[in-house]
């Protein structure tokens, strides 16, 4: 939808720098919109959850934003959740931030766990798109040394159709390594998959393209899995969306 030239080429829309669609408003009322093309955001596939000058529809509703959406565009955060005695863990990307590095954040992380009264951590990996793999040991290491988390019940992750990449290497560290419990999705990519980018110019039309080149073992060799599954099926829901719920976290609160 953000290429209507190729939409054009298709036969499928007469213009290619606006589209009209046909919409059904929060009020049920339904009508025609036309949209003028925006190609000021290229990137916007890695823009977490949208570019600032975008306005989230959980942003104008009055309640609260769910965990999810509070800071998707950090690579890593936590906040404790005194109610349930969850530790909510956002992993939203495999890459050291500036501030602080992800080897000492699994070490606070550790740190904090094993201090306070903690029954659950949720590691939430919705907005993962991967990073750098070599990263993520601190992390898996952390949590497999905490004794009274790493267990059935206690310790969960939460997975989707973004969940890619080193991120994928990461559910799969999980899953081998700790005795987590996935909720939501299934991962974005399979367990052993070709990943990384080299970048290529074609020799004739010159347009650059990335080949993916390095194969990834990170589950067992015989792993024919296109993805890992959650045991807990939670998929997102646009009536969760409206209301700025989490059902992913509560089944995590409430699972006993």
């Amino acid at each position: 939808m953000r290429n209507l030239n190729i939409l054009n080429a298709l036969g499928l829309v007469s213009e290619t720098d606006k589209v009209t669609l046909s919409i059904r408003g929060l009020d049920g009322k339904a009508r025609e919109v036309t949209i003028p093309v925006d190609n000021t955001q290229p990137d916007i596939w890695n823009v977490k959850p949208n570019p600032a000058t975008w306005t989230n529809l959980p942003q104008t509703l009055s309640s609260p934003l769910p965990l999810y959406l509070k800071q998707p565009g950090v690579p890593y955060w936590m906040e404790y959740l005194p109610e349930s005695k969850t530790v909510y863990v956002g992993f939203n990307s495999v890459r050291n931030d500036p501030k602080e590095s992800l080897a000492d954040f699994s070490e606070r992380l550790r740190q904090f766990v094993a201090e306070n009264d903690v029954e659950k951590v949720a590691v939430d990996m919705r907005w993962n798109n991967g990073g750098n793999t070599l990263l993520l040991n601190p992390l898996v290491q952390a949590l497999v040394r905490l004794d009274k988390i790493n267990k059935r019940g206690h310790l969960f992750v939460i997975i989707g159709r973004r969940t890619f990449s080193a991120a994928q290497n990461a559910a799969t560290f999980f899953e081998r390594n700790t005795n987590a419990i996935f909720v939501g999705e299934p991962t974005g990519s399979s367990p052993n998959f070709v990943g990384e980018e080299r970048p290529l110019s074609l020799p004739f039309s010159k347009i650059l393209v990335n080949v993916s080149d390095l194969y990834w073992e990170s589950s067992y060799p015989y792993d024919k899995r296109t993805w890992i599954a959650p045991q807990i099926f939670l998929p997102p829901t646009f009536e969760a969306y409206r209301s700025n719920r989490d059902p992913a976290i509560e089944a995590i609160v409430s699972y006993k």
